[in-house]
């Protein structure tokens, strides 16, 4: 069962079913040459999830904690098509809040913010860059405590 590591905010949101969606960066980054804009990266070369396929377990991983995910759906696609439904499915709340001193009135913003401070090194927001999208259920029971 492939694994994929998840925060300690993102463990938590799926023990709460909140969270169903997972971005991360596909590596490595296609060049320029390899794609053509404005198509879909996926139907002009065969890519291989890292994570699994439609219908495979994957263990989410935190510390020593581990849910198992049934993956749903899994597509490329570039990191600023999200839209604030799908930053609702990465459990962004809609809400004015202060985060390393942005106001982000919007759950897109605040992805945006977010995903700046995890990838920001080598996959900022503003480079757009290419990334898996998962949808994913939980399997089991586990509730939290």
């Amino acid at each position: 069962m492939n694994t994929i590591n998840l925060t300690y905010g993102e463990f938590g949101a799926i023990l709460d079913g909140i969270k169903t969606q997972l971005r991360r960066p596909l590596e490595p980054q296609p060049k320029k040459a390899d794609y053509v804009e404005n198509e879909p990266l996926y139907y002009q070369r065969e890519w291989t999830c890292p994570y699994g396929n439609v219908g495979d377990l994957i263990h989410g991983v935190c510390g020593a904690s581990r849910l198992a995910l049934k993956i749903v759906e899994s597509r490329i696609e570039r990191l600023q098509e999200l839209d604030k439904h799908d930053a609702f499915d990465q459990h962004i709340i809609s809400s004015d809040v202060w985060a390393e001193g942005c106001r982000c009135p919007n759950p897109v913003a605040k992805f945006a913010l977010l995903w700046d401070i995890v990838y920001g090194n080598k996959y900022p927001w503003a480079s757009n860059p290419w990334v898996w999208v998962l949808v994913f259920e939980r399997v089991g029971e586990q509730r939290r405590g």
